[in-house]
């Protein structure tokens, strides 16, 4: 046995101890750490192989190898001052060496090292060439122990580097030429080991396991620092570093008896290379099925949707690599594939790339990079200080990105920087350069999708992510298109106003500089309904949701009805405007604004010439409008307040011009000006309180001019009552008590319902309606010119008084009107008055007309009409008398609408006077009327043998016919009461009928009548035969008459259009014979004699 144990000096060479660094600077501890754990790796395998060779000299003592196991056991014991314990050894000189069962302590009796079953296969030793080959080692169940205290330089293993290194005394020794050794190395294999590493004074834990590595070198050369690998196979590492407590931090040491607090010297050891000097190729590596974890427990967690720094845990990792080479603290390889998860959700579903990476940055070129979400293609890169610049991503790592055919999930980013939470769910496509950090990116010749219709072309920079709100965004945009729709999903806090999403597809190309939410905006927007330009400064207050802006703004073409859905009142709209205030919508527009109008579309009439000046406040107008166009001149100033639940309108205008037909108001061209002074609030007659004044209003029409010097309408309320009263000089009128006009419909129908079916009962219960309860009084003054301009078919005489009261509720009415005299055409009615009243049980009218006539002819005087309307049933009673006494009638008759679909109705007995003749009307008559649709039966008029016949009926296809039968008519008798001028008579007996069909639709007139014994005057004319018929739609009637006598026969033959404004009739007329003196008092002038008859 040799007295002293053989000094290896390896660790100089290629598995020197490490020299422990206490590393506390946090910027570099995952790079630390990691350096540290290889040193101790390498400890670890250097420390087999110096095993191999302390045991290959031990074994070849004959003391040692009779009962090998116990004698190793011991001898290590005693060298190293702790326990060692070999269950089995066996040795095969100069070929394997077997230990079974290896147990080692550290010197605080704790486990250093243990492992099963360590074989190593010798290719040759030679101690003197100090060489060592080794063909394979093989280590199953293995297990290695680092530790030290937080008061301990050194680990618990430096006992057995002092061993191998020749003690201290040795170690002191600084000229001392270390012994250099070759060691070849063919392959390794680990099954089932693990690393433990305990460092209680740096503050952290390293646990870290092996299921199966495989090793192959090709070369190994430790002197050189070159080892060429063909291939290296990991299978089921793992690897867990945790992080204990703080890093900077003092020590308690004993100084001079005292214990004091002494600070722990720190060297930054990321400045030392990971293997320095090493040069490492490798063919092939393959990790399988792999994890990796950190866990700083000084550090809380965060939430498992992001990557948490402090507490990661990677599993499934699996990666292939191809041509892996490390030189000078850089490692480059080609990866084949690379696959993991983190516990966060985040994960590499495939990256490949030629992949390079130090402690100062990466790049990927040719890379494909698939996530569950993203897919990124061609390449990328990032620079950063050291690896710990991780912890602070968003700032201090640096990305490179040129992208082609990408796709990018916010998703994705959110797990590294999880404050884009809000945009997390978009997906953005794009192609082009993106380089920067996260809080400064930058992209040129950018082309980017995003949402469903989004799309960007162009340069640009964000400065501040992942603070969305404190971003600042510049874009220079070739092409943005995107919609309403798009930005609320793309950022959906932002609430976008009904305006912008019917503005459709938006597409800008200009320059976007700002906070998304306080920007610039220069360019021009085409959308679905016009165009934009702008040069405008907008913000937006996310905590009102109010957009603050200040510029230019230009619109051409912009369709203000699609924009605002009034498409049926508004049209496009070209302006320049300067503006500066807040507020997209109308409720909340707070601006003041200066626009010039060239063109405006309202009510189907474009307006040229505006000019608008003032501020609007939400829906506070304050300014001045004119405008200067072709049809309208108007001046406008005052304010529109719709802010309020009811309008309010304080202002002065004049309408210089304003052709009414031309600008849609009117379906003639009235010309109208007028001077407008407006004090009310409200936007209905029913709401309305206040004054509107119209003065020096004038009205033309061609030739015909209606002025009006004064209007007033005055509304005011007390209480419930109001008081409405209107003064002109057309008309005055006063309105006292609870009135609702817009309710007066129903509310008359159901007051009208309490008597009679208006038909109108599925409506409205009454206990729904509004109660109505007023006085009322209407004079109607000088309305001739009102009637001459606007209803010239109709004039009223005098001053018309309508007055009286009505009461909804109680069904109480009270009705007075007196109209000195209403002209329609050539008919006038004179002195008429109107009575009624009524209670719940029934309705009384009663009207009286003191004369009408007909061109200024009597045809009738003292006729009064008088109803009574009660459950469902109307009677009424007519009294009238003719031109003259002669002709006089009292009708009575009775209306029933008992029925919803139909009404009822028959005369009941009444006196009709013909020419003094009396006639009866049949008893048992019988009328029936519903919509389209008319029945008459049993309806006769006869005096002696003179009979009228009326009756209708309903045909198979659904049409009314009307039939009149005429039986031995007298005409000098029913044409009396229309002729009260002595010079007139016409005689002569009718029979025949007339027939129309189709009454309420289109109808069609068929006659066929003979007249006997006509005479005009005294003129005796003779028989006349008249067929004829009429149809609507070309309003002729076609003619065929004989009229055959003593003095006349002739035929006429054609037609007369009753439509027509020239040539109505078109009439050939055959004379067989005629008498001129009969006609000749009618045609004077057309004959040059009349005193012969002429025969043809």
């Amino acid at each position: 046995m040799c007295s002293k144990t053989p000094s290896f000096d390896l660790w100089h060479t290629n598995f020197s101890l490490p020299k422990v660094v206490i590393l506390y600077n946090d910027s570099s501890f995952y790079i630390s750490i990691l350096k540290r754990f290889a040193k101790i790796a390498g400890f670890f395998l250097g420390f087999l192989f110096l095993l191999v060779a302390f045991l290959y000299v031990v074994l070849r003592q004959p003391s040692v190898q009779t009962r090998l196991g116990p004698k190793v056991a011991t001898y290590l014991s005693d060298q190293w001052d702790t326990k060692v314990q070999v269950d089995r050894a066996n040795f095969t000189f100069l070929r394997d060496i077997v230990l079974e069962n290896v147990y080692i302590e550290d010197h605080q009796q704790d486990t250093l090292l243990y492992t099963g079953r360590l074989q190593v296969r010798l290719d040759g030793f030679d101690l003197f060439s100090k060489k060592i080959s080794v063909e394979e080692i093989n280590l199953s169940n293995g297990s290695f122990y680092a530790s030290r205290q937080t008061d301990q330089e050194h680990f618990n293993y430096h006992f057995i580097t002092q061993s191998f290194q020749g003690g201290d005394e040795e170690e002191d020794k600084p000229d001392k030429q270390p012994d250099q050794w070759q060691l070849d190395l063919d392959n390794l294999a680990l099954d089932q080991v693990s690393f433990h590493l305990n460092d209680q004074r740096e503050g952290n834990t390293i646990d870290a396991s092996v299921r199966d590595l495989a090793l192959n070198v090709r070369q190994l050369n430790v002197p050189e620092k070159r080892a060429a690998i063909n291939n290296l196979t990991l299978e089921g590492v793992f690897f867990h570093l945790i992080q204990l407590q703080d890093t900077s931090r003092y020590l308690t040491k004993q100084v001079d008896s005292q214990q004091v607090v002494v600070p722990v010297q720190t060297t930054d050891s990321t400045k030392d290379d990971f293997l320095p000097g090493w040069q490492i190729t490798t063919t092939d590596v393959r990790i399988v099925n792999s994890t990796f974890r950190f866990d700083n427990r000084m550090a809380p967690r965060l939430q498992d949707s992001v990557i948490d720094y402090d507490h990661m845990h990677v599993t499934n990792i699996n990666v292939a690599l191809k041509d892996l080479s490390y030189n000078d603290d850089t490692l480059s390889t080609n990866i084949t594939d690379l696959s993991l998860l983190e516990k966060s959700g985040f994960a590499i579903n495939e990256l490949s790339s030629d992949f390079t990476i130090s402690d100062k940055g990466f790049s990927c070129r040719d890379l494909t990079l698939t996530t569950n979400n993203s897919y990124i293609r061609h390449y990328f890169a990032m620079d950063y200080n050291s690896f710990a610049d991780f912890k602070d991503f968003n700032n201090r790592v640096e990305m490179h990105g040129r992208f082609s055919d990408s796709k990018v999930a916010i998703q994705d980013i959110q797990y590294f920087a999880h404050e884009l939470d809000k945009i997390a769910h978009n997906t953005v496509h794009l192609s082009g350069d993106v380089e920067g950090q996260v809080n400064h990116l930058t992209g040129e010749d950018l082309k980017m999708e995003i949402a469903d219709n989004s799309e960007f072309y162009g340069d640009f920079s964000l400065r501040g992510l992942p603070d969305v709100e404190e971003t600042f965004i510049t874009f220079r945009l070739d092409h943005l298109a995107t919609n309403a729709n798009d930005i609320e999903q793309v950022y959906p806090p932002i609430e976008l106003p009904g305006e912008i999403d019917r503005m459709g597809r938006m597409v800008f190309k200009g320059a976007f500089d700002g906070f998304y939410n306080d920007f610039v905006a220069e360019g021009t927007l085409t959308s679905s309904i016009g165009k934009l330009e702008s040069d405008l400064n907008l913000k937006i207050d996310e905590t009102n949701n109010v957009a603050h802006y200040k510029g230019n703004l230009a619109a051409d073409e912009l369709d203000l009805g699609q924009m605002f859905d009034r498409q049926n009142t508004m049209g496009k709209v070209t302006f320049a405007s300067t503006l500066e205030g807040k507020g997209l919508t109308l409720s909340r527009l707070d601006a003041d604004l200066d626009t010039d109008i060239q063109s405006l579309e309202l009510n189907g009439y474009q307006y040229n010439g505006i000019v608008m000046e003032g501020h609007v406040k939400q829906k506070l107008f304050t300014g001045l409008l004119r405008v200067n166009d072709e049809h309208l001149g108007l001046d406008f100033q005052g304010t529109m307040n719709f802010n309020k639940p009811k309008p309010d309108f304080q202002a002065n205008a004049t309408i210089d011009s304003a052709n009414l037909k031309a600008i849609g108001l009117a379906d003639q061209e009235y010309i109208l000006q007028s001077s407008m002074k407006l004090d009310f609030e409200g936007n209905s007659i029913d709401n309305l309180l206040g004054n509107i004044g119209l003065y020096n209003t004038q009205v033309d029409k061609k030739d015909k001019t209606y002025k009006l010097d004064s209007f007033q309408l005055d509304a005011h309320k007390t209480g419930e009552q109001k008081t409405i009263i209107l003064s002109s000089g057309l008309a005055d009128a006063r309105f006292k008590g609870v009135l609702n006009f817009e309710e007066l419909v129903p509310v008359l129908s159901n007051y009208f319902n309490n008597y009679f079916n208006t038909r109108l009962r599925k409506g409205q219960k009454p206990e729904e309606l509004f109660s109505e309860q007023f006085q009322y009084h209407i004079h109607l003054k000088e309305t001739e010119g009102f009637t001459n301009m606007f209803l010239p078919d109709w004039r009223l005489q005098g001053e018309t008084i309508v007055e009286g009261t009505f009461d909804s509720k109680g069904y109480d009415l009270l009705l007075n009107a007196s109209i000195p005299a209403l002209a329609y055409q050539n008919t006038v009615f004179r002195n008429i008055h109107i009575r009624g009243e009524s209670d719940q049980a029934e309705l009384n009218l009663a009207a009286n007309i003191a004369e009408v006539e007909l061109n200024d002819s009597l045809i009738s005087k003292d006729i009064s009409l008088t109803t009574t309307a009660s459950n469902d049933s109307v009677f009424f009673s007519t009294n009238l008398t003719g031109a003259t006494d002669k002709n006089r009638a009292t009708i009575n008759g009775l209306v029933s609408t008992k029925h919803d679909s139909f009404i009822v109705a028959k005369l009941l007995p009444s006196k009709v006077f013909l020419n003094d003749k009396k006639w009866e009307v049949s008893e048992n008559n019988y009328v029936r009327y519903s919509p389209g649709q008319l029945t008459i039966s049993r309806f006769v008029m006869q005096q002696g043998n003179h009979k009228l016949n009326l009756e209708s009926y309903v045909n198979s296809n659904g049409n009314t016919v009307v039939k009149i039968g005429l039986e031995k008519i007298r005409l000098g008798d029913v044409t009396h009461p229309f002729f009260n001028n002595p010079d007139y008579h016409i005689h002569g007996t009718a029979n025949g009928n007339i027939r129309i069909t189709d009454i309420f639709n289109d109808p069609f007139f068929i006659s066929s009548l003979r007249i006997n014994d006509v005479s005009f005057n005294a003129d005796t004319i003779g028989d006349v035969e008249l067929i004829s018929d009429y149809q609507r739609d070309d309003q002729i009637f076609h003619i065929d008459m004989n009229v055959s006598g003593d003095k006349h026969n002739l035929r006429a033959l054609g037609t007369y259009n009753i439509g027509g404004e020239e040539n109505k009739a078109d009439i050939d007329i055959d004379i067989d014979r005629i008498t001129l003196s009969t006609i000749e008092k009618y045609v004077e002038e057309e004959l040059a004699d009349g005193r012969k008859g002429i025969f043809v």
